[in-house]
């Protein structure tokens, strides 16, 4: 018989009827709670916790997403970026300590969602660590450039985030940073001593960047950019409540064999041998392949220089661009990066938290369970198209409206003569980033049926993509046609 912490344990709890995440998070099955015994009771209690999370989720969950994405509309949330889960998802894992393997839910409906602080935060860390590729090491005249680049990536870091933060872990024996990779503020602090001790801080062509390092490690502001709690998508029509398999929740098992070993915490009087007793914990994660909606948003665009040293200091870092579409591109390119490359919550070494962003795969020792990875098969070389120019086409469209989200860092007034060509119907700027595309530029793919054309290029120090749209092309050989004698012309000029 189960036993139930409430106050007449052996009663079960009506949970289909109760908000299963109040079960969740109060409620725990024990077989004896003497002997902290949980092996039979603990299972069924977590299956039936899914249940009622399924059932809410099939009736009234639609309902309450609708109205959650609509207010958050009405306050200029960008709602746009959707991903699904490569494998399962556990967020909050150590949010439920009595039942030993806790899990983020909705308090009253019991659906998983993700914390818009924990997206915030991985994005965080995704900006800073990528700063690191190009920050140097070292005070060089040669690589002025190159520091400025960064510490430019830096402000606009701060302002979206509110401050630089990352450092490495602190060894506790040795009082020493010393885990975990480089960081930038430990970096920053390096390259300041560096120039406080060669004197350079007090001439006039370093004392401005001695002063923007000053800034980046010792002041803080409030961030323009606020994530919302991610949700998942609607259930589709065959998630039917009663095929366990499909329900939004799935119940999970990590089985700790060396029980005796850890619970001495790592006594070399018990070492880890197989004829210790494993530890089974269940424990609940979401279904792979759940889509899940990340909403953000960014503060009030800047339209002066500002009345005090944080406006000010926002304002020249939003210099290279010229409205909020231009930030949100490298918004979304972090997003994808973070979640299809780094992944997000628990468990991510074992292949947990990943989504298909088209970023990179999970790891290759990803323990996916039952699910089968794709086969990756290297790309055939690119056959030659012969291009075969396109037939006269009269468009109806007006250029003008023809241009969507195409920023400064674009090459505008590049786009805004392409977009007088009758074969070009839209043109949609994506993410623009200070990091290659790692090919060949300017290059371009061509869907199959040549209505459509994705264009690569650097436009000054900006990596940039654009979608085209077209109408009055038939066929590869006319898209390739537009391409080499329209569109790279166009680029060479810049």
């Amino acid at each position: 018989m189960s036993l139930y912490t409430r106050p007449r344990p052996s009663e079960q709890p009506n949970i289909l009827s109760s908000a299963p995440g109040l079960i969740f998070q109060k409620w725990q099955a024990w077989d004896d709670f003497s002997k902290f015994k949980r092996e039979n009771a603990r299972p069924d209690f977590l299956r039936e916790v899914a249940r009622a999370v399924q059932n809410v989720y099939q009736n009234s969950y639609a309902a309450w997403r609708g109205r959650y994405l609509a207010a958050l509309e009405t306050l200029g949330v960008n709602t746009s970026v959707q991903y699904k889960t490569v494998w399962r998802l556990l967020v909050g894992w150590g949010s439920n300590p009595t039942l030993e393997a806790g899990m983020t839910l909705h308090h009253l409906y019991g659906f998983p969602y993700i914390p818009g602080s924990a997206v915030k935060g991985l994005l965080h860390h995704v900006a800073e660590m990528e700063v690191m590729e190009i920050l140097p090491a070292a005070i060089s005249p040669l690589d002025q450039e190159k520091l400025l680049q960064a510490l430019r990536q830096l402000q606009l870091i701060k302002i979206l985030f509110g401050l630089i933060h990352l450092e490495q872990g602190l060894n506790k024996k040795t009082k020493k940073k010393e885990f975990g990779p480089e960081c930038p503020r430990p970096r920053l602090e390096n390259l300041h001593k560096q120039l406080q001790d060669s004197k350079l801080d007090e001439t006039p062509e370093w004392n401005p960047i001695v002063e923007t390092i000053d800034k980046l490690l010792n002041e803080n502001t409030g961030g323009m950019l606020c994530f919302y709690d991610a949700v998942p998508e609607v259930p589709e029509s065959e998630d039917i409540a009663g095929s366990q398999e499909k329900w939004l929740l799935q119940t999970d098992i990590v089985n700790c064999h060396y029980n005796d070993y850890y619970g001495s915490e790592g006594s070399e009087e018990t070492p880890p041998s197989d004829d210790q007793n494993p530890n089974p914990v269940t424990f609940l994660a979401v279904k792979p392949g759940t889509e899940f909606t990340f909403p953000f948003r960014l503060a009030d665009w800047p339209a002066t220089p500002g009345r005090d040293p944080e406006e000010k200091e926002r304002w020249q870092a939003l210099q290279p661009f010229t409205q909020p579409d231009d930030v949100i591109p490298q918004v979304k390119t972090w997003l994808q990066k973070a979640l299809g490359e780094y992944g997000l919550g628990a468990k991510t070494a074992a292949g947990y938290g990943y989504f298909d962003t088209g970023a990179i795969p999970p790891p290759a020792d990803a323990n996916l369970g039952n699910v089968v990875p794709k086969k990756v098969i290297a790309p055939e070389p690119e056959t030659p198209i012969i291009p075969v120019e396109p037939a006269p086409f009269q468009s109806n469209a007006n250029p003008k409206s023809k241009i969507n989200g195409i920023g400064k860092n674009h090459n505008q007034p590049l786009w805004q003569r392409l977009a007088a060509n009758e074969h070009i119907l839209k043109i949609d700027g994506k993410p623009q980033s200070l990091k290659a595309f790692g090919r060949s530029l300017p290059g371009r793919e061509i869907s199959p049926n040549g209505a459509a054309m994705q264009v690569f290029y650097q436009n000054d120090k900006f990596y940039c993509a654009v979608e085209l749209t077209l109408q009055g092309i038939k066929c590869l050989s006319e898209a390739e046609h537009l391409w080499l004698n329209v569109i790279v012309p166009e680029l060479k000029k810049g």
